[in-house]
């Protein structure tokens, strides 16, 4: 495995555990789907006018358009053999719809493309706090120099 991480701040602003979800769930799946020997590389990197950027890629079997579309599919597995860790079955074909799930509530974008040569990359963007929080105006007070006068009760 290769990880690759260019980015500044890195900042996203999201839930810390929904998002350790969606990694370790895209970690998990593209070693599940790799094929034995294979590599699963993931990269980050921040753009600033797009937000942080995680890039997860296996080279896994060959899929089609379809096929690739079809893995955010909820139950929807593409094997239900055993997966290259021949210990571990095919798994329920959640992981990938939860992904995206977790992308769609931090307001993200995902894309699965299948490569030419074999596997699968998933790009995930989610955008950071610069992209997603705008300025409140700042609140003006103004005064007239007027006061209250009030005769005493008696």
């Amino acid at each position: 495995m290769a990880l690759t991480a260019s980015v500044g701040r890195g900042r996203v602003l999201g839930d810390r555990v929904l998002l350790r979800q969606l990694v370790t769930n895209l970690v998990d799946n593209a070693v599940r789907h790799n094929h034995p020997g294979g590599t699963v590389t993931v990269s980050v990197d921040e753009r600033p006018e797009h937000g942080v950027r995680l890039v997860v890629r296996n080279t896994g079997r060959k899929l089609t358009r379809t096929e690739a579309d079809r893995i955010l599919e909820p139950f929807h597995r593409l094997d239900t053999r055993r997966t290259s860790r021949s210990d571990r079955p095919a798994g329920y074909g959640l992981g990938l719809a939860i992904v995206e799930s977790i992308v769609r509530a931090h307001n993200g974008t995902l894309h699965a493309e299948p490569l030419r040569d074999g596997g699968l990359d998933i790009t995930i963007t989610l955008p950071t706090p610069a992209d997603t929080l705008t300025p409140a105006p700042t609140p003006t007070l103004t005064t007239t120099g007027a006061t209250e006068s009030r005769e005493p009760d008696g």
